[in-house]
């Protein structure tokens, strides 16, 4: 009787047995599979990059108003406004290209005359040429915009309900202190107030993070700024509320520092304290921005809804507002 042969032959130096080097079928297995699906073809192009959690977002991205000047758009939550690396999308690239007649065509003029931090959504200005670029940065830098801004915050805000307060606050370098803080309908001694808020509170960290290069509107290298702000509480539920931001000045942060500093940071806003986490981005919309335009005939008012996913978690919240 012959001795079968063994398929896979010994290591004369180990005396251990070797894999048979004949090629074989490949078997379909679980395993396999799991690791194929997660290869990444090597003949592909890289696809560019955007913000961490965030997909391409030019298809969410909505003109509310366009003309030869301008071009009026509701911005979502994870889109930088302009500023980026070559490889990245932002509001602006996707402005260039909408704009463009043909591709052949050289890119055409967009000047950025208003902007939104990256996890801020809502209604962004842009100009269609350079001279009505010029005015609307003109317009922003002598206040002569109106913007209102909603924002869903922790904590208690501190006013009454539906009562409308101002808080004129110097950011100076690395802190915020308060210049005064009152209400609208009994406006005490400023001085007084100024001296036992900085007393009372103490100064917090309003640093700004390195890695977001974009500037407000109005925004300059001074080591001080003053931010300009009133608002008031619409609604509250639980250990959210619903606030009304009317500001007058566009610092960087700033609606951000302000509310964190009275200990009502905006949801999702964990740079600036916050503990509830968000979908995406943090709760703060900016909802409308009138502008003076001569070519329209005078002011005009441009509006865009909360995105929708607040109405998924807050609709209580949001419920009574959007009666109105």
């Amino acid at each position: 009787m012959k001795k079968r042969r063994s398929r896979t032959p010994s290591n004369p130096k180990s005396g251990r047995s070797q894999p048979d080097s004949t090629p074989r079928k490949p078997t379909a297995s679980l395993g396999s599979r799991r690791a194929l699906s997660h290869q990444r073809p090597t003949n592909l192009a890289k696809p560019p990059l955007i913000p961490a959690g965030f997909s391409s977002h030019r298809s969410t991205i909505r003109v509310l108003f366009e003309d030869s000047k301008l071009i009026v758009v509701d911005k979502p939550a994870g889109l930088a406004t302009a500023h980026v690396p070559a490889d990245q999308e932002s509001l602006y690239t996707w402005a260039r290209q909408h704009c463009r007649t043909n591709e052949a065509s050289p890119p055409p003029f967009v000047g950025i005359v208003s902007r939104l931090d990256v996890p801020v959504s809502g209604v962004v200005v842009m100009a269609k040429t350079q001279r009505t670029a010029a005015l609307l940065s003109q317009a922003f830098r002598d206040r002569h915009v109106e913007k209102e801004y909603v924002a869903i915050v922790e904590g208690r805000f501190p006013a009454p309900l539906e009562e409308w307060v101002e808080w004129n606050d110097l950011v100076v370098q690395n802190s915020v202190r308060p210049l005064q803080e009152y209400s609208t309908k009994r406006p005490p001694d400023v001085r007084s107030i100024a001296s036992r808020s900085m007393k009372r509170e103490p100064r917090i960290t309003a640093s700004i993070d390195p890695r977001s290069p974009q500037k407000s509107d109005d925004e300059s290298d001074d080591v001080s700024k003053e931010c300009l702000l009133r608002a008031r509480v619409v609604r509250r539920m639980g250990e959210v509320s619903l606030v009304e931001l009317r500001p007058s000045t566009g610092r960087r942060h700033q609606l951000r520092i302000q509310l964190s500093r009275r200990a009502c940071p905006i949801v999702g806003d964990r740079m600036y304290g916050a503990r509830l986490p968000f979908e995406l981005g943090i709760a703060l919309h900016s909802r409308s921005l009138t502008l003076d335009l001569p070519h329209l005939g005078g002011p005009r008012t441009f509006r865009a809804d909360c995105p929708d996913s607040w109405r998924l978690r807050y609709q209580s919240l949001l419920l009574e507002r959007n009666r109105k």
